[in-house]
């Protein structure tokens, strides 16, 4: 499995996308975890938008271009809710969830065939081993602080998204794995 996050497409890394498409190609990686923010959506922003040629329609065809770009590198894609996307659902009362936008950025096709799992919220957990997958509401400005904060919450070993750094701790009694992934943005939009 391949765990990315917080692309915010369309302000995403495209070099760095395309190397995380490359290596997981090159190594046989066969499942993509989206954990979260795969689009920006500052439409639906408190804070404004940064980009005046935004369009939501504009960015869900981009994003529907990137899950089916990838999933000519993977058999299966998880793409679960993150702060980003949940501006949508608090936009429109929760008429719009993950399933329907998947929709509208033209990706039913993967949704029904079952290359594409939506997950409605921010926590996945690991079929395999200790682990669970979370995009949290909350983060630190201290690198590692948040994963290891719920690592002891959950009592597992935790990687988070949302973050926008990377860090690998153990949590503060020594027991579980704790990891920030950071993310697939272009640093020139998000600081």
């Amino acid at each position: 499995i391949l765990i990315a996050s917080d692309l915010h497409i369309p302000k995403h890394d495209i070099e760095l996308t395309s190397k995380m498409l490359a290596y997981a190609k090159q190594n046989k990686i066969k499942t993509l975890m989206l954990l979260g923010d795969l689009m920006d959506m500052e439409e639906f922003s408190f804070f404004g938008i940064d980009d005046p040629t935004s369009s939501f329609k504009r960015n869900c065809r981009y994003t529907g271009d990137f899950i089916q770009l990838a999933s000519i590198v993977f058999d299966e894609i998880i793409w679960s809710k993150g702060n980003h996307e949940e501006r949508l659902s608090k936009s429109n009362k929760n008429h719009i969830d993950m399933s329907l936008l998947a929709g509208m950025c033209g990706l039913t096709d993967l949704v029904e065939s079952k290359r594409l799992i939506i997950v409605e919220n921010t926590l996945v957990y690991g079929s395999v081993g200790n682990w669970v997958y979370v995009h949290p509401a909350n983060y630190s400005r201290t690198p590692g602080k948040t994963p290891s904060d719920l690592a002891l919450k959950f009592q597992r070993n935790v990687l988070t998204a949302h973050e926008h750094t990377m860090a690998m701790v153990r949590d503060s009694t020594d027991t579980y794995w704790a990891i920030a992934c950071g993310g697939l943005f272009n640093p020139l939009y998000h600081k």
